[in-house]
């Protein structure tokens, strides 16, 4: 199959699943419904978008990175979270570090630097 029509398969399938995320989100449940059934709605989407988001995890149809950051945009189109929850846990100094962290790992071995000190530390621990 050309490259250029899987991508087109994907996209519509994304598109769909999507599609009737928001569909079941916006149906507004009939005033008097007690709270029981927003939160009932707000499981069930909750669950679709987890089976998409799983699917799409396991498939890699979509780059992984592209899939986490859609996972609190539905959720916060779809009325399940606020969009202060969305993105809270970004900003937590752990996620900063852990970011920071795999930059530099790339960077120490994109340049070399990684091997450079492995085969140091290996040289050294030979003649143990």
């Amino acid at each position: 199959m050309p490259k250029k029509m899987k991508s087109c398969i994907i996209f519509a399938v994304v598109l769909v699943l999507l599609s009737v995320t928001a569909a079941m989100a916006f149906a507004a449940p009939a005033e008097g419904v007690a709270k029981e059934a927003l939160l009932h709605q707000q499981a069930v989407i909750t669950l679709i978008v987890l089976a998409i988001a799983a699917f799409l995890f396991i498939t890699e149809l979509i780059p992984l990175a592209v899939t986490s950051m859609c996972i609190p945009v539905v959720l916060t189109l779809t009325g399940v979270i606020s969009d202060k929850e969305a993105f809270n846990g970004l900003a937590n100094s752990n996620v900063v570090l852990f970011a920071g962290m795999f930059v530099v790992g790339a960077a120490l071995f994109e340049t070399g630097v990684a091997k450079w000190i492995g085969d140091k530390v290996v040289s050294m621990a030979h003649g143990s």
